[in-house]
């Protein structure tokens, strides 16, 4: 009986519900067609006595009188209400999207919670079971045009009308018969095994996410595999914090607009300046990532830079005057950079000083590093770092916007905006002393260049007069004779 079911199902759903729908006022009930005469001929052939078929059974009628909730018993019911509880509200609001996504509508999460809650108050009176939204149940309403609030008045309006008189008419409704309505009912859920291939190539952790649930649901509990998943998609998500990314951005043209250079074509950096995006928040564990990016994609490396200058000032090597400032191949003389903060969503006290740390570090070697475009959070965050008295740090290097701080940060602007430590400083002067020390060499050499070229050309101006005078004199012999 449950195979003639799920034949009559298909063949009424997919063949004449779907197929001439625009042309019938509604579809065909075929849920509670077959469950009627399903129940008739069961109830007239006596299959549960003649071959020992399954039936529904006796439904209780009536209402139980309300009473108050056993409220000793709840020490011991604690953990497994928390567990139904959670599960309850995750299949709500599950079931609830798929639909209301399928029905282009919105659903208002906290709605939902105050709704279940509400109905778990008043049927704790009557005894009631907790009660959440059912995935077959709601999907047979569903397949059946229910898609306002009336086809849940209905619904509750027939399973009154059950409790109080049809109970008994029921009685011989064999069980394969409800297994094969819910199983076709269900169709939708089983044809998501195909966005597998999809999910796999657009992302692989949600497509992990997903295996883990579904084989912890299968291998476990309901409960205990909706934990399992939960625990595990927090665990994706801070695997997606540590691999957060960065990019190197270009202006469009002459806009204010600023984005990432290996995405948009067309793009031209600012002259020696440097902007820098980091997406997503910073806090103790991916500080290193932001530190090793910022290096990379600005080619400017603080402590490679600090060992070149120790080693000329041991070896005492000539500086060159095209001495590079970075070791990727992307040199530029007086470097400024911008990091555009915008896209950082939080930071924690650590990556508050990460950020005002890479500061200090790319200014000890004579690096600008500015923040531009910070979040509120982001930005009260560092001013509590200041006035907690951990760092010292001028206003001056924030700035509003990110072409702001372009337009500000030209190699032409020297100025540190940070108290430069000490032992900083010092590497600072030995950069300081060696461009003093090419500076006056080009001079001195200059100075000899132009003393030999004026010597020159005195001394073509003098054999160009003598051969002028003798010109002269050879025409005016030329005339006399």
């Amino acid at each position: 009986m449950g195979a003639a079911t799920i034949i009559v199902l298909v063949v009424v759903k997919e063949c004449i519900n779907e197929r001439f729908k625009s042309k019938m006022f509604m579809p065909i009930p075929t849920e509670l067609l077959v469950v009627v005469g399903m129940t008739g001929i069961s109830y007239a052939s006596n299959l549960e006595k003649m071959f020992h078929v399954p039936v529904v059974g006796e439904i209780p009628t009536g209402f139980p009188k309300p009473t108050a909730p056993e409220m000793s018993l709840f020490p011991d019911m604690i953990g497994e209400t928390i567990a139904i509880a959670i599960v309850a509200w995750v299949l709500n609001i599950g079931i609830a999207e798929i639909l209301a996504k399928k029905h282009d509508q919105e659903i208002d999460a906290d709605q939902e919670l105050v709704a279940l809650g509400s109905a778990h108050v008043f049927g704790s009176f009557f005894s009631c079971f907790p009660g959440c939204n059912a995935l077959a149940r709601s999907l047979v309403q569903e397949n059946m045009g229910g898609v306002t609030q009336l086809a849940g008045l209905f619904s509750c309006t027939i399973v009154l009308v059950v409790m109080l008189w049809l109970g008994p008419l029921l009685y011989a409704l064999p069980n394969s018969v409800l297994a094969a309505i819910i199983l076709v009912c269900l169709k939708g859920m089983y044809l998501q095994y195909y966005d597998l291939k999809l999910l796999w190539s657009v992302s692989k952790l949600d497509w992990l996410v997903w295996l883990v649930t579904w084989l912890a649901v299968c291998l476990t509990d309901v409960d205990i595999g909706l934990g399992i998943g939960v625990t595990f998609n927090l665990l994706t998500l801070i695997a997606r914090t540590q691999l957060a990314p960065a990019a190197a951005l270009a202006q469009a043209g002459r806009s204010e607009v600023y984005r990432d250079s290996e995405l948009y074509e067309k793009l031209s950096e600012p002259d020696d300046v440097k902007v820098f995006k980091f997406t997503g928040p910073l806090y103790y564990t991916n500080k290193l990532r932001f530190k090793s990016k910022l290096a990379v994609l600005t080619g400017v490396e603080p402590k490679a830079i600090k060992k070149r200058i120790k080693k000329q000032a041991k070896r005492k090597l000539k500086v060159s005057e095209d001495s590079s400032w970075s070791d990727s191949g992307r040199s530029f003389s007086k470097p400024c950079i911008v990091i555009d903060c915008s896209a950082i969503s939080d930071v924690d006290l650590i990556g508050a000083k990460t950020l005002i740390g890479v500061v200090q570090d790319y200014a000890a070697v004579d690096v600008s590093v500015v923040l531009a475009a910070c979040l509120e959070n982001v930005f009260k965050q560092l001013q509590r770092l200041r006035t907690s008295g951990m760092t010292m740090f001028s206003d001056s290097i924030f700035f509003p916007t990110v072409h702001d701080a372009v337009t500000s940060s030209y190699p032409q602007h020297k100025e540190v905006p940070l108290t430069v430590m000490h032992d900083q400083a010092g590497a600072v002067s030995e950069v300081a002393a060696a461009e003093n020390g090419i500076k006056g060499r080009r001079k001195q050499e200059n100075e000899k260049n132009t003393s030999s070229n004026i010597e020159k050309e005195k001394g073509a101006n003098e054999r160009g007069v003598i051969s002028t005078t003798n010109k002269y004199e050879d025409d005016e012999t030329h005339l006399y004779m």
